[in-house]
C-alpha cells in the first residue's frame, strides 16, 4: 500500500475490507441480509465494471446462516439428492453476472459479507536488502541454547478496489 522510505518510517498496509470502503460497498443501515440486498451489490459491481473472474462470498458464521435461510426455501433446493442426508449449506450462488463460491471465514466482522475476485489477489514478498523475502536469522543467546526466527515481511495483492464489493453494517444477533 505504502512503501516506507526511510528506516524509521513503518510499511503501511491495508486490507481488502478496508480497500473496499473506498470503492464499491452497500450500506445496509442495520437492515437483515436480503437477496434484493445482495442483487443492488451484485449490480454495483457489474456497473463499476468488474469483469468477474473467480469470484468468492466471505461470510462470518451469523451472515453464512443467513444466506443458506435465504435460498433453502427455493423449488428443488429442499429435496436431497440422498435420502440418508438432512441439512442444507449454500457453498455456491448464481447471479445474472458471475457465479460465486460461498466460504465461512471467522475472521470477517459480523455484521459484513465481502464479494473478491480472488484471481487478482496474490502476495506480495517485500525484499530484506542482503537477506531476501524469508529468511531464518539466530537470536540472542541463552545459556546454551540457540535461539532463530523466521522472518518475512508479507502483504496482500488485492487488485484495484473496483474488483471487490462489501456489504457492511447488515443486522445480526446481538446488535444493541
Amino acid at each position: 500500500y505504502a512503501e516506507a522510505t526511510t528506516v524509521a518510517e513503518a510499511n503501511k498496509t491495508r486490507g481488502i475490507l478496508e480497500l473496499c470502503a473506498t470503492g464499491t460497498t452497500i450500506a445496509a443501515g442495520n437492515a437483515a441480509l436480503s437477496i434484493d440486498l445482495l442483487k443492488q451489490l451484485y449490480k454495483a459491481m457489474a456497473d463499476a465494471g468488474a469483469p468477474f473472474g473467480n469470484m468468492v462470498l466471505f461470510c462470518g458464521s451469523e451472515q453464512k446462516q443467513r444466506i443458506t435461510n435465504l435460498y433453502e426455501n427455493q423449488v428443488g433446493y429442499n429435496t436431497p439428492a440422498t435420502r440418508t442426508v438432512a441439512g442444507m449449506s449454500i457453498q455456491k450462488i448464481e447471479t445474472d453476472f458471475f457465479e460465486m463460491g460461498v466460504t465461512f471465514d471467522p475472521f470477517m466482522p459480523v455484521d459484513t459479507i465481502l464479494i473478491a475476485d480472488v484471481s487478482a489477489c496474490a502476495p506480495v514478498f517485500q525484499d530484506v536488502p542482503g537477506k531476501g523475502v524469508l529468511f531464518l536469522e539466530d537470536l540472542a543467546k541463552v545459556g546454551a541454547s540457540e535461539r532463530k526466527q523466521i522472518y518475512g515481511e508479507i502483504g496482500l495483492d488485492h487488485g484495484p478496489s473496483f474488483l471487490h464489493g462489501t456489504l457492511t453494517g447488515l443486522d445480526y444477533a446481538g446488535r444493541v
